[in-house]
């Protein structure tokens, strides 16, 4: 007669056998999105919600013939007696990495709740919007938003300003810490129906007067298309490092004595022609 201590070791042995040998095995869970920073090449099973992707992040530098410029720099410009920039803060939106010869957009996990009036309904929708707000002095580095896209890149897309559907919509939804937040002292936003300003810079002139220069209105919205390669075929952070040359920018201005439309109309179209990438 076979004793029940021995059946219980027989069975035990046996599910011990077979777990090792076949469906016992527990499938680990992990990421399994190779974009993502914490893609787990073991995981057998995706997890819920739980990949991290790196963040896109914007670097900027500002110079004056190559060399750093801030608030302290007066500005030696071709027949046009010195300018010095007191405060300078501008918007470039819409950032998006360029494919190639496909020219096939990788655009950047930014969204904002964009409110959109018809009559007296109002209702909300998410927009991919990337934006950054650049003040002139010091490099400073600004998140843009998450980017999934790992890649070797041939160009970048971005505007001057806001773009028209974004200019005029309710903004009462976005975050204290967004770019476009509407309550910060800075007074970019000046109302639903005027928008944002693109650009906004006080001046002091050689004769120590000062010159305030605004730019807004969908006119002046300008679209940038600029070549230059970006490797971000790796998981970690992605940065961006972009340089303003002010003497480019400038060129061709006076400040002393151009109208404001003049100005801002210059300023709009040659901005293009200051970016490049270090």
């Amino acid at each position: 007669m076979i004793s029940k201590s021995k059946i219980q070791w027989v069975s035990i042995l046996g599910l011990t056998l077979v777990c090792s040998l076949t469906s016992c095995y527990e499938h680990p869970e992990g990421c399994m999105d190779v974009r993502a920073a914490n893609y787990d090449v073991k995981a057998d099973q995706p997890c819920d919600d739980c990949c991290k992707y790196p963040e896109l992040k914007l670097t900027v530098s500002h110079f004056f013939e190559g060399n750093p410029a801030d608030t302290g720099t007066f500005l030696v410009l071709e027949d046009v007696p010195d300018v010095r920039i007191r405060s300078l803060t501008f918007y470039v939106s819409d950032i998006k990495l360029l494919n190639g010869t496909n020219d096939s957009e990788s655009t950047i996990e930014e969204f904002i709740s964009v409110g959109n009036r018809t009559g007296n309904l109002l209702s909300y929708y998410d927009a991919r919007y990337a934006v950054a707000k650049i003040k002139f002095g010091p490099t400073k580095t600004i998140s843009l938003g998450t980017f999934k896209n790992a890649d070797l890149y041939k160009g970048i897309q971005m505007n001057f300003g806001i773009s028209e559907e974004i200019n005029h919509s309710v903004m009462d939804k976005i975050s204290s810490s967004h770019a476009l937040y509407t309550k910060t002292s800075d007074g970019m936003y000046l109302n639903e129906s005027d928008g944002y300003y693109f650009l906004k810079m006080e001046l002091q002139l050689e004769d120590q007067s000062f010159r305030t220069i605004t730019i807004q209105g969908d006119d002046l919205f300008r679209m940038m298309a600029l070549e230059n390669d970006f490797d971000f075929r790796s998981r970690t952070i992605r940065t961006i490092q972009m340089g303003i040359e002010y003497k480019s920018w400038f060129g061709g201005i006076d400040f002393h004595s151009d109208s404001d439309s003049a100005i801002q109309q210059k300023l709009s179209d040659q901005i293009k022609f200051s970016v490049s990438f270090l």
